[in-house]
């Protein structure tokens, strides 16, 4: 008989940010947030005392005075699945009642196959904050609603620093001490974890947590090298996160065995050759080549960070190229030209810097999502900014602006703005032209404009500030 099949489970371990995603007519919105679901709540809905079918203040009542939750939460749960919750934690919406089976369904499908391998995600509590719903029903089908409750899931939980989590065992073994040193040999070749070592008389007692694989191949070769002088005992530990250092090894396994790509096409092609190590970390030159020029403007080192935030400092990468720059508080005056180096930059923070302009470069960041320059001290937005068409996110809040450049229409995909603190006399017409804006940060002295009123009527929400 073959080896049993090892149960994988995908988990976050931290909340995300929230996030707007819409339907693929355009015509329906969800904005959404995850986060780790606390072990009480797990374990009531493993027990079946969290339902989705069961009485919301009855469920209220269960979560208030077993995990100390808020009944009204309790009683806006529209679904439970996997260990894991979905909830309504918006105010005042309409039509929601409409879209209310698609959203479960589209949640209990993606819980069944993660981003990361598709093994089942578990222990999610995911709450929505905001929705819009078209006004007719042949807008806000199934196949519409799946496609942004998908988007937003996914989204979410890339960003909520995902764990893969197998299923473990804890082992007790009791030895003669004259053979510990041989056992903690056994134990260290299967890759133990949260050991204790207790001396009991002439018995020496290892208790330690081993992933399942693991514990069988350990109690199997204890047997054998202990000739039957060991106490074996061995229980279920529950799911334990698998080692930082083995985890991408795991990742890769499991998506092989489902025929999943290892890797992208353009990674696939780069000449591995091209790698210099920073500091431990392996990148290609030309990213190498940047931030050791940035070092030379910051004079201090520039940290590879895992999970990187918007105020954390450091760079995260993704094989071999930088994906995240964040600069946050630095004092940086300027930016290297070399920045065009960055082919696959998605995220580049620089809040609370001295930076009064960029580099004409800039522009050739064709794959910048995210990016953010509040307080500084720009006098007007540079123009290059305008031609990186792939923005979702833009924030210039806090600067000196006076004036808008007229190319800013050109950013079709610009889903939220912050224009907010700055003395903009006048709102430009091409802010009209943003297609896909859903939220707009600006000052209280301009409600009642024209131009945000008629961006009100296109669907974008304003925020005044």
């Amino acid at each position: 008989m073959g080896d049993r099949a090892i149960v994988y489970q995908e988990r976050v371990t931290d909340q995300s940010p929230e996030v707007y995603t819409k339907s693929s007519n355009g015509h329906n919105r969800i904005k959404m947030y995850v986060e780790p679901l606390d072990e009480t709540v797990m374990v009531l809905i493993r027990n079946g005392e969290i339902t989705a079918e069961q009485n919301g203040r009855e469920r209220g009542r269960i979560l208030d005075e077993k995990a100390g939750w808020d009944p009204k939460v309790g009683r806006k749960i529209w679904e439970v699945f996997n260990e894991s919750l979905f909830i309504d934690g918006s105010h005042g919406l309409q039509r929601l009642d409409r879209i209310k089976a698609h959203c479960c369904r589209a949640f209990r499908e993606w819980l069944s196959a993660g981003p990361l391998c598709k093994e089942p995600v578990v222990g999610i509590k995911c709450t929505f904050v905001d929705a819009t719903v078209h006004a007719d029903p042949k807008h806000s089908s199934y196949d519409e609603i799946s496609h942004m409750m998908v988007a937003g899931l996914a989204l979410c939980f890339l960003n909520a620093k995902p764990r893969i989590f197998e299923l473990s065992r804890r082992v007790k073994v009791e030895i003669p001490r004259e053979m510990e040193d041989v056992i903690l040999a056994v134990l260290l070749r299967h890759g133990y974890s949260n050991r204790e070592k207790q001396q009991n008389g002439i018995k020496t007692v290892v208790d330690c947590v081993l992933s399942a694989a693991n514990a069988s191949q350990f109690i199997e070769e204890i047997r054998t090298t202990a000739a039957g002088k060991a106490r074996i005992n061995s229980k279920n530990a529950g799911y334990q996160a698998v080692p930082p250092e083995q985890e991408n090894q795991v990742i890769q396994e499991l998506r092989g065995r489902k025929g999943l790509v290892f890797e992208d096409p353009m990674w696939a092609e780069i000449d591995r050759s091209k790698f210099q190590d920073y500091r431990g970390t392996p990148l290609v030159s030309s990213n190498r080549a940047f931030i050791e020029e940035l070092e030379w403007l910051l004079v201090t080192p520039v940290p590879h960070v895992r999970y990187l935030t918007r105020e954390t400092f450091g760079f995260e990468v993704y094989r071999g190229h930088i994906n995240t720059l964040s600069l946050y508080g630095q004092g940086l005056a300027s930016l290297p030209e070399t920045i065009q180096n960055l082919a696959f930059l998605q995220a580049l923070y620089l809040d609370l810097n001295h930076l009064d302009s960029l580099p004409a470069s800039i522009s050739k960041l064709s794959k910048l999502v995210f990016l953010t320059l509040r307080g500084n001290f720009f006098t007007q937005l540079p123009e290059n900014v305008c031609e990186l068409v792939s923005l979702v996110a833009l924030d210039v809040s806090g600067n000196q602006l006076s004036v808008l450049p007229t190319g800013i229409g050109n950013l079709k995909n610009l889903q939220v703005l912050h224009l907010n603190g700055n003395p903009v006399p006048s709102l430009p017409g091409e802010l009209l032209h943003l297609d896909s804006l859903i939220e707009l940060y600006i000052d209280e002295r301009f409600a009642g404009d024209d131009i945000l009123q008629h961006l009100e009527s296109k669907g974008a929400k304003i925020h005044y500030r």
